[in-house]
């Protein structure tokens, strides 16, 4: 919850230049997991760790995640750091 009482939305990580079915979303609902980002692709998800910076899960396989989102994801990890401490940072912190 945000001050207030307000419930955090979810945040989208703009990704230009890749194909418009690849997103990268900090979620609303995961309080108590690790601090990760989802990749999504279609209805493919992928867990990415903001603390370890890898994969969390070994299925669906990291290498199918499009180089370009991961190379965006490096390079903002400072902003989903932020947005995921925005929603989750009273309870769970990166």
């Amino acid at each position: 919850m945000q001050p207030g009482g307000e419930r955090a939305m979810p945040y989208s990580l703009p990704l230009p230049g890749v194909p418009p079915n690849w997103k990268v979303k900090i979620l609303d609902n995961e309080l108590l997991e690790e601090p990760h980002a989802t990749i999504v692709c279609k209805t493919r998800k992928w867990r990415y760790s903001l603390r370890q910076k890898c994969f969390m899960d070994n299925n669906p396989p990291g290498r199918e995640v499009d180089g370009r989102v991961l190379e965006i994801i490096k390079i903002q990890m400072a902003k989903l750091h932020i947005e995921w401490n925005k929603i989750h940072g009273d309870i769970n912190p990166v």
